[in-house]
């Protein structure tokens, strides 16, 4: 008897964002006089963040984090453009017009760092994966996240 995949489906209403690169602030030490720069993420990414994470939570439903190789498949779905020509609507409708806008694919796929400790036990379990860049009238990311049953990860003792 084969065990079946297990899978999680995470939605993410709204425009998919991406994450901002860290921002730095220059800071002079008043006792010494001494400069150095303060690094910091930026608020709508550090929000964007909580909202995954909570996603990632309801999804789960306290179950724990999932076991072994991961295949994970995302789905951005950009809002249409409302300077779009309605000629171009339908093909965009259909996924013959493809978003070719920001944000970027590596900038939107890092959120998947959010589902450590939640989802898995860290994302270098996941060994498989799809991504694609819609148009949608609904904006969304789609996060579908399966265990790989007869697969095994390796170094066998760390994988959980």
């Amino acid at each position: 008897m084969t065990e079946e995949p297990v899978l999680i489906r995470i939605v993410i209403p709204g425009e998919p964002k991406g994450v901002a690169r860290g921002r730095s602030v220059g800071v002079v030490n008043k006792a010494t006089g001494k400069a150095s720069a303060r690094v910091y993420t930026p608020a709508a990414t550090r929000t964007e963040a909580g909202v995954i994470r909570m996603y990632a939570e309801q999804a789960m439903a306290g179950r724990p984090p999932l076991p072994g190789p991961i295949d994970l498949r995302i789905a951005f779905y950009k809002a249409i453009p409302a300077s779009m020509p309605k000629k171009y609507r339908v093909d965009a409708l259909t996924g013959i017009l493809l978003p070719l806008t920001k944000p970027d694919f590596d900038n939107t796929a890092k959120f998947v760092d959010q589902f450590k400790g939640i989802v898995w036990h860290d994302d270098a379990h996941v060994t498989d994966h799809v991504s694609g860049k819609r148009f949608s009238e609904r904006p969304m990311t789609v996060f579908e996240i399966r265990t790989m049953p007869g697969f095994r990860g390796w170094p066998i003792g760390k994988a959980k």
